[in-house]
């Protein structure tokens, strides 16, 4: 068989495998089923990701990968992600990544690299199908701004105060947000998570809480409740 051949088939299975991809990106549908109790909207796991898309990776005839690694950034202990969709011709990676923990009191080590797993599979499924996480279960999300009137000089106000509001939540080195803190937890305090055990989870005090931790917090938060709703 000629190179020429060669090249040309490489061509035609490449845009068959890329056309069935296409496809699945179209047809998927994850719904955001689960129930955000601080930020009050709805997110979705990994699981339920999986779920919409087996049928149609097997409708095409395609097969998802999905693989961890621990990597080292910045002294942080990282997962990365890596997920991989092929026909046996062509094939198409995305990754995601998820920070551990910096202190793990409280939760086990496992569970911590597990929430963090899940995280980072979410992220290299969203890039490779196409799925939109806007407002999921891993970001804090901002206060609602204030509708803004038909005025343009009352829509600019309403954006500048905004963008002032938002402005301690940049970096991750930062105070979390007080009134953010007291809502989580009073959520704990819900499922009956003492404020003293949550903290000792983080090994921080009520004050020392960073944005950087929030994330870890509430993995926390969800899996105390599924435990909780597990044994009643």
């Amino acid at each position: 068989m000629s190179e020429k051949l060669n090249q040309e088939i490489g061509k035609m299975t490449g845009s068959m495998f890329f056309q069935k991809l296409a496809r699945v990106q179209s047809k998927l549908k994850a719904p955001k089923d689960l129930k955000n109790n601080f930020g009050g909207y709805n997110y979705r796991n990994v699981e339920a990701i999986y779920e919409a898309v087996k049928p149609l990776l097997l409708e095409e005839g395609l097969v998802l990968s999905i693989t961890d690694e621990v990597i080292e950034i910045s002294d942080r202990i990282y997962i990365k992600a890596t997920a991989t969709v092929t026909d046996g011709f062509g094939s198409l990676s995305a990754t995601g990544y998820a920070r551990e923990a910096g202190m793990k009191k409280g939760m086990d080590e496992a569970q911590v690299t597990g929430s963090c797993s899940s995280y980072a599979r979410k992220y290299a499924l969203g890039g490779l199908f196409l799925i939109d996480d806007n407002k999921d279960i891993d970001s804090i999300e901002p206060e609602k701004e204030k509708s803004a009137s038909t005025d343009k000089k009352s829509e600019k106000e309403v954006e500048k105060k905004s963008s002032e509001a938002e402005k301690p939540k940049k970096s991750d080195d930062e105070l979390a947000n007080k009134a953010t803190v007291d809502k989580m937890i009073a959520e704990f305090a819900k499922i009956g998570i003492k404020e003293s055990d949550v903290f000792k989870y983080l090994g921080l005090t009520r004050d020392t809480v960073k944005n950087s931790d929030i994330p870890n917090l509430r993995a926390y938060f969800l899996e105390q409740k599924a435990a909780k709703q597990k044994a009643s």
